[in-house]
């Protein structure tokens, strides 16, 4: 990403996060590392703000300590020189930083990260899927059954519009 438009006197004023809570359409199952994950889910979220303005985003494993740390510093410097967030702040900040790029220079975050690669005139297109095919399955000991199941859900996002799906 060019990051030449960044001013140097921009630096992190403060940083905010919660979590959103959600219900999903229906139970999600296990997976490797997690038990059933269940109807409710949740989501961190983070506003920045830098020179005044806020951004927002998705934000993963950010402490109200290691935000404390980040106040002060300067934009450019979470940043390396190749346009990227250096790797120990793109889980915590990456979304609401690029929320707030986009922002101040009136883009689309699809245009800040890809905008040299996009061709004029050609609309963009991002494929979807739906991922609530999520370890349903698991749990149970007869295949056919697995199978039953599987079609059932795939059917059920069918008839909400969704046509490609990730079966987990």
């Amino acid at each position: 990403m060019n990051i030449t438009g960044i001013q140097s006197d921009w630096i992190v004023e403060k940083i905010e996060f919660a979590k959103l809570r959600g219900e999903r359409s229906r139970s999600a199952g296990a997976n490797g590392r997690i038990g059933i994950h269940g109807k409710s889910c949740t989501v961190d979220i983070a506003r920045i703000t830098i020179d005044g303005q806020t951004g927002y985003g998705s934000s993963i494993h950010m402490t109200p300590e290691w935000a404390e740390g980040i106040i002060g510093r300067r934009l450019l410097d979470l940043f390396d020189d190749r346009g990227r967030l250096h790797e120990a702040y793109r889980l915590p900040l990456e979304y609401p930083v690029l929320d707030w790029l986009g922002q101040r220079q009136g883009k689309p975050v699809y245009d800040l990260v890809s905008g040299a690669n996009l061709e004029r005139g050609v609309p963009f297109v991002v494929p979807c899927y739906d991922t609530s095919l999520y370890f349903d399955d698991l749990h149970l000991s007869d295949e056919k059954a697995a199978v039953v199941l599987m079609q059932e859900e795939a059917t059920q996002g069918f008839a909400k519009g969704q046509r490609h799906f990730k079966i987990d």
